[in-house]
C-alpha cells in the first residue's frame, strides 16, 4: 500500500481551519477572516475519510466488519473519553460557556452516556449533538460513517454511480428537512443544523465522494507520468480547482445551497486527487516531517482546541488574574500554543497507549498497526 504522507499534512491544515472559525466566534477576533471556506473543513475529514479507508481496504480487496470496526472504535474513543472528561473537571456548568443540561431525555446521564458511546449526534437534538465537548459530534457521526461503509464498499469500483446518486439524495433530503424547520431554536427543540450538518445522514454523501475519488484515482495513478515538472503542474491544476470551486460555491451558497455544497466538495476532491499520487513540488513540501507531525496529531488538535478556549473564557468570566486583559493577537497565540502542545500530550500518552489498550481488549489480539498513512479518523 503506497503512503499517501501529504494528506497527513493537510488534516493539520484542516483542524487548523476549524481552530481559526472557532477562536473568532468565541474570542470576536475581528482580523479572522474568510469564514465560508472555514465551513468545508470539517467535510474535508468525511471526504478524506472514505478515501483512505478504500486506500486501505480497497488494496486488499475485502475486509471483515467486526475487526472494522474495533479498529475504528479504538482509534476515535480514547481521546474522545479524554477531552469529555476534560470539559467535565474544567468548565463549571451554567456559566454561558459550560456543560448544559436539562431533564428527562436531555439530563447529565442520558446525555453523558448517548456522547460516550459516541451515538449523540444520531439524536435530532442540539442539546445531545453538541453536548460536552462540542466537537465530537464528528466522531459520532463519522461512527455511523463506520457503519455505512460496508454497504458502500461491495462492488463499489462498478456501482459507484448509484451509491453516490443514493447519498446525494440523502443530502438533499436532509437538506429539504431542514428547510423546514426554525434556524433559531432551543437546544431541546428540532433545528435545522441539526438536520443539515450534524446528522450523519446530510454527511454520508461527503464520505460516499471519497470513496468514488479514490476508485477514480486507483484506475489513473499508474498513467500519470512521474516527472517533477509534471506532477507539479498537475498539484498546481489541482490547488486552482480547489480555490476557483470555493468561489463559485460561496457565489451559489444563498440560491442553489445543495449545488454549492456540492461543488465546494468536488473542489476538495480535486486537492485531495492530485496530491495524492506526489511527485510534485506541493506533495514534497506537504511531506515535511514537521507538518507531518503535525498532522499526526491534529486528531487531538480537533478535539482539544474549543475545550480550551472555553476554559479560558470561563477563568475570564470568574475573574481570573492569570487570563485578564489578554485578547487579541497575543490571545490567539496563547490559544494556538497551548492547543498544539495539548494535542501533542495527548497523542503520545491518551490515543496511542488508549489505542493498543482498547484493541487488546476488544479481543483483536495484536498491537495496532501504525503506518504513516494518513488516519481515518475526523
Amino acid at each position: 500500500m503506497i503512503y499517501l504522507t501529504p494528506l497527513t499534512s493537510l488534516r493539520f491544515f484542516a483542524a487548523g481551519m476549524v481552530l481559526l472559525m472557532h477562536a473568532r466566534s468565541v474570542f470576536q477576533f475581528d482580523f479572522i477572516d474568510h469564514q465560508y471556506i472555514f465551513g468545508f473543513a470539517v467535510s474535508f475529514f468525511f471526504i478524506l475519510s472514505g478515501f483512505i479507508l478504500m486506500h486501505r481496504y480497497g488494496s486488499k480487496g475485502g475486509f471483515s466488519f467486526a475487526p472494522f470496526m474495533k479498529a475504528r472504535f479504538s482509534r476515535l474513543w480514547p481521546a474522545h473519553l479524554f477531552w469529555t472528561l476534560a470539559v467535565i473537571w474544567l468548565i463549571p456548568v451554567g456559566n454561558g460557556v459550560g456543560i448544559r443540561v436539562g431533564e428527562g431525555m436531555f439530563g447529565w446521564w442520558p446525555t453523558l452516556g448517548l456522547n460516550l458511546s459516541m451515538l449523540h449526534a444520531w439524536s435530532p437534538f442540539r442539546a445531545h449533538s453538541f453536548s460536552f465537548n462540542g466537537l465530537s459530534w464528528s466522531i459520532s457521526t463519522e461512527m455511523m460513517l463506520y457503519c455505512f461503509f460496508p454497504l458502500l464498499f461491495p462492488g463499489i469500483r462498478r456501482n459507484w454511480p448509484w451509491k453516490l446518486s443514493i447519498t446525494l439524495g440523502l443530502l438533499i433530503l436532509m437538506t429539504w428537512i431542514g428547510s423546514l424547520l426554525p434556524l433559531r431554536a432551543g437546544a431541546q427543540e428540532l433545528h435545522s443544523t441539526s438536520f443539515t450538518y450534524t446528522f450523519p445522514l446530510a454527511r454520508a454523501f461527503e464520505f460516499c465522494l471519497g470513496m468514488t475519488a479514490w476508485v477514480a484515482w486507483d484506475r489513473v495513478r499508474n498513467r500519470i507520468e512521474s516527472g517533477f515538472a509534471y506532477r507539479t503542474l498537475i498539484e498546481l491544476a489541482g490547488g486552482v480547482l480547489f480555490v476557483a470551486g470555493i468561489a463559485a460555491s460561496e457565489l451559489l451558497a444563498d440560491s442553489m445551497s445543495v449545488v454549492a455544497k456540492v461543488i465546494a466538495y468536488l473542489s476538495l476532491v480535486a486537492l485531495l486527487v492530485t496530491l495524492s499520487s506526489g511527485g510534485g513540488a506541493l506533495s514534497k513540501a506537504l511531506s515535511f516531517r514537521p507538518l507531518v507531525y503535525l498532522g499526526e496529531i491534529s486528531f487531538s488538535l480537533y478535539l482539544s482546541h474549543q475545550v480550551i478556549m472555553r476554559y479560558i473564557v470561563s477563568e475570564q468570566a470568574a475573574g481570573s488574574k492569570i487570563w485578564a486583559g489578554l485578547a487579541g493577537v497575543p490571545m490567539f497565540i496563547v490559544v494556538v500554543c497551548l492547543s498544539i502542545a495539548a494535542s501533542a500530550l495527548t497523542f503520545h500518552l491518551v490515543e496511542g497507549p488508549g489505542r493498543t489498550l482498547l484493541s487488546r481488549a476488544l479481543g483483536s489480539g495484536k498491537r495496532p498497526e501504525r503506518t504513516k498513512a494518513a488516519a481515518t479518523a475526523i
